[in-house]
């Protein structure tokens, strides 16, 4: 037979094919015989003899070697490119049957015999390996191919058309006992060429399984050198029929088979995928099991993982607004109170800037600090804050410099509570206190009368002495200080008798008497009596205001304000809030009293941050609670709220209710109504994504050699950097040389000296985060800091499964890529998966479906969900995980562009963050017709 008249997928015995090929299995290797037929009744395969019980495969694709023309199955292209004008352009369906170092003795294969079908038999005649095909309908016995150790059954279809739908006679249900049935007996040959050929078969079906049994059972590994009847070994087979998992597997367990080549003295990869030659040549792999079966070692990426919290350095742009607020809100003529929003979704930094605008203020603020105030001043200042009434405010100060005292609230370290909002005016009381000390703020509170509390300007700011009876205080304690001490001292001299009063009498001889009991000491006792008397009549009339100053001294405000609370419905009874403004005006009033007294300016900065991770209708409450208690006039208050406002404006919508409805009122007007300044956080540059990952990389480098003092941050009790102790340029550069190593330019040189290569443990994290750096990946990742981190992650523990592994399946630029697609895109993805699978299990049961082929572009299976999308009753909770689709689309063309499916159903496999509830979420959709 001439070689024109083979057909192309009767050229290679062992060459890339989309479909199964049928090997031999334990129990048919020591029986030898084997036994398949599909039944078209039953829409399966029947492996076996049925009298011994036999197993099934459903649908007839799910053991095709190969197929052509069939409509909503394949490609509808010519099947033959060498001229063969007999079956040019007709539908056809092959299957192969490979039995290894088996060869035919006997047998037969009886086919159905029908108008519409022609069969055809091809194989190699052993050891010449000349080619024989025949034609044939019904029954054909096996005596002239004995010696063959592979068959090639192909049915054709000459009057097919494609529009016509799948062939009759392969629909499940067709009236026929069976559209084919072999029966072959086998006998097994030890010759070199045999062993190359089973080993070859285990490899083409990527059966590693299988391959590590023959190697344990029935040959040793100088076999698995043997070239097969193709001149190839096992290793050549693997990577030409990109088993890639099969290649990976034996060149991590016997490395020496990347020196062995073929009968054409190439390479075990030369005919593999250009992506397998690039992962062959560039990295190491090596055998990994025993450390999977008892893993002790640490094996290092040269990256560590990253948490939530910021990097330290601002690589995202935030401190221009940082300084920018910062200088806003440094002025002594700024009025207050005042409230500044910043706007932006979660992960935009929000967190960060708040930190960063502190630790800004704190360093404005440095200069008054680091004056020390002297203690008689202090006392000074106590003296007046108990004697004098409270001074008018004062707004125009004549020096520059201010001081601010910090209030840190993390709402949600308070979710928990009923009263979330309580949590920040403890901290407010609690943080004032802490500045104006502990005397200090306890006197003011006993001598505060809720009166002196208002918020008044006068026009004579000279202090006013607090007077009873029309007699200052200050005075009544200097004359209650004098008797007292007067009345102490007499009662010291009379009871140890240093003062006798005597007075003479003169008896009728002449002599004196001495008695004590004279007008003198009578009047001295009458004049300590009536001191007791005033002072004892003074402390029983003010036995309740000294009773509670001596309560309100023992105890703080935070811990007033929180008995408060606690009580049981508290919150509804009347003055409640009342009370609570009444704590936030003292502290308030206080700190107004020292600002003016040190003739500084000081403020009140506080800071809310997660306020939009917490309960909305909390969230709303901590809201109104800012409205109402720090908002009074004068006071020195400076709020900033962080808050995404797609979440708040929500929940003020919510909270109102029919009323906002109504009248046309978002939660966005709200917002506006007690918010004076926004500032929105704009999304990232995608030079500001570069910069970021930058200092992530250096930050998350794992630092070996450098020593731990180096890593040292200093923070206060607010999570703000105090003094940072930075790793020199020179001990991270020696790290780097340790950890790393140069980034390859991919050459395209297929030829490539494998031992010319070095790399190391490294390698792989390496390159990839050289691709996530590409300005055009990180061009489609949402501006947020959270999402590059996010990846960073992703990409680090990917390089660990790597390395766990043995070394990596793909490469970087495609790993990267798809990372970036299933994190931006998350449903989309799971959409695509779902059509890719769902498609492929319809055409294994010979079910109509679309055209899906593994060689399809990525983008052309987002065609096909684009309808799925765009259905009334889809789920939009699900489609807002995603990004903007507009670049998903221009990703997967211009990005994406060679991805193809058959590199989808690989990586998916080996993707740590592919969320398969999602995909689940699609599936039961779809199977509750709700898709």
């Amino acid at each position: 037979m001439a070689l024109g008249e083979i057909l192309p997928h009767e050229r290679q015995r062992y060459c890339y094919s989309h479909g199964s090929v049928f090997t031999l299995d334990s129990l048919e290797r020591r029986q030898g015989e084997f036994q398949l037929q599909y039944s078209s009744k039953c829409g399966r395969y029947e492996r076996g003899d049925k009298s011994k019980g036999f197993s099934t495969i459903p649908g007839w694709k799910t053991g095709a070697f190969h197929y052509e023309g069939i409509s909503n199955i394949g490609s509808e292209e010519k099947i033959l490119q060498n001229g063969d004008v007999q079956h040019e352009g007709k539908a056809f369906v092959a299957w192969k049957f490979d039995f290894g170092a088996f060869r035919v003795n006997a047998g037969k294969i009886k086919c159905l015999s029908h108008p519409s079908v022609q069969w055809r038999l091809f194989t190699r005649i052993e050891p010449t390996g000349n080619p024989w095909n025949t034609h044939f309908t019904g029954t054909h016995h096996l005596g002239d191919v004995r010696g063959a150790s592979f068959l090639i059954l192909t049915a054709i279809f000459p009057t097919h058309k494609p529009t016509d739908g799948i062939p009759s006679i392969l629909k499940e249900g067709y009236d026929a006992c069976h559209l084919f049935k072999v029966c072959v007996n086998l006998e097994r040959h030890q010759q070199p060429v045999d062993k190359g050929n089973d080993l070859s078969a285990a490899a083409m079906t990527n059966d590693i399984d299988k391959i590590e049994e023959f190697l344990q059972a029935d040959y040793c590994l100088d076999d698995l050198t043997a070239l097969n009847s193709e001149g190839d070994t096992a290793l050549h087979v693997a990577f030409k029929c990109r088993s890639n998992e099969m290649g990976i597997h034996l060149i991590q367990k016997y490395p020496e088979l990347k020196g062995v080549v073929n009968k054409n003295s190439e390479k075990p990869w030369s005919s593999a995928s250009k992506k397998m030659k690039r992962l062959v040549e560039t990295y190491k792999f090596e055998d990994t099991q025993e450390q999977r079966e008892e893993y002790n070692e640490k094996r290092s990426v040269g990256y560590d993982l990253r948490n939530d919290r910021d990097i330290g350095k601002d690589a995202i742009g935030h401190d221009y607004y940082a300084k920018g607020i910062a200088n806003a809100l440094f002025s002594t003529r700024l009025p207050t109170p005042l409230t500044l929003g910043i706007f932006g979704p979660w992960g935009s930094g929000k967190t960060f800037l708040l930190k960063r605008l502190r630790t800004t203020m704190k360093g404005m603020a440095s200069g008054y600090r680091t004056k020390r105030a002297k203690v008689w001043s202090e006392l000074k200042l106590l003296f007046r804050i108990i004697f004098f009434y409270p001074p008018p405010p004062k707004m125009n100060f004549k020096t520059k410099e201010m001081d601010f005292i910090f209030v840190t609230f993390n709402a949600w370290e308070f979710a928990g509570c009923d009263c979330l909002w309580a949590g920040l005016v403890t901290k407010l009381v609690s943080k004032v206190e802490s500045y104006a000390g502990y005397w200090k703020t306890r006197f003011f509170r006993i001598v505060a009368k809720e009166s002196e509390l208002k918020w008044r300007k006068q026009k004579d700011s000279s202090l006013k002495p607090r007077k009873t009876f029309g007699i200052p205080n200050f005075v009544w304690i200097i004359i209650v200080l004098i008797i007292l001490v007067i009345a102490v001292v007499l009662a010291a001299l009379i009871g140890t008798g240093t003062l006798v009063y005597t007075s003479e009498n003169f008896n009728s001889t002449g002599n004196s008497t001495a008695s004590g009991d004279g007008p003198l000491e009578t009047g001295l006792i009458a004049i300590e009596g009536a001191l007791a008397t005033v002072l004892g009549g003074a402390v029983i009339i003010n036995i309740r205001n000294v009773g509670n100053g001596v309560m309100t001294f023992s105890r703080s405000q935070k811990a007033k304000i929180e008995g408060m609370i606690n009580k049981p419905d508290m919150h509804s009874k009347l003055g409640f809030m009342a009370s609570v403004k009444k704590e936030v005006l003292i502290a308030a009033r206080l700190v107004s009293w020292i600002s003016r007294y040190r003739e500084v300016p000081i403020r009140i900065l506080i800071t809310v941050d997660d306020l939009d991770r917490c309960n909305r209708k909390k969230a709303v409450e901590v809201i109104e609670a800012i409205t109402v208690l720090l908002s009074d006039e004068y006071c020195p208050f400076i709020c900033v709220l962080a808050v995404d406002p797609r979440i708040i404006s929500q929940a003020i919508e919510e909270n109102l209710g029919k009323v906002a409805k109504n009248a046309y009122l978002t939660g966005h007007e709200y917002l506006k109504k007690f918010i004076q300044v926004t500032c929105c956080i704009p999304p990232m540059s995608t030079r500001s994504k570069m910069k970021f990952l930058e200092h992530l990389k250096e930050e998350a480098r794992t630092k070996q050699d450098i020593e731990d003092s180096s890593d040292v941050v200093e923070e206060d009790e607010d999570g703000d950097i105090e003094e940072a102790k930075k790793p020199s340029w020179t001990a991270l550069r020696n790290a780097a040389e340790i950890t790393t190593r140069p980034f390859r330019c991919w050459s395209g040189n297929d030829s490539t000296d494998l031992t010319e290569v070095v790399v190391d443990d490294n390698s792989y994290m390496e390159d990839l985060l050289h691709e996530l750096h590409d300005k055009n990946v990180l061009y489609y990742m949402s501006g947020n800091p959270r999402t590059i981190k996010r990846v960073f992650n992703l990409l680090c523990l990917t390089a660990h499964m790597a390395t766990v592994r043995g070394g990596p399946k793909f490469l970087p630029r495609d790993m990267v890529l798809w990372t970036v697609l299933v994190d931006q895109w998350p449903y989309r993805t799971n959409q695509m998966i779902h059509c890719i699978e769902d498609n492929i299990q319809r055409q294994e049961l010979g079910i109509q479906a679309e055209k899906i082929k593994p060689s399809m572009k990525l983008k052309e299976v987002m065609k096909l969900v684009k309808d799925r999308l765009q259905r009334p009753k889809d789920w939009q909770m699900l489609m807002a995980l995603d990004s903007d689709p507009e670049m998903l689309v221009r990703f997967l063309t211009h990005e994406m562009k060679d991805f193809e499916i058959r590199d989808v159903m690989e990586i998916m496999h080996h993707t740590p963050h592919l969320d398969q509830s999602i995909l689940f979420s699609i599936s039961h959709a779809q199977a509750c017709n709700i898709d």
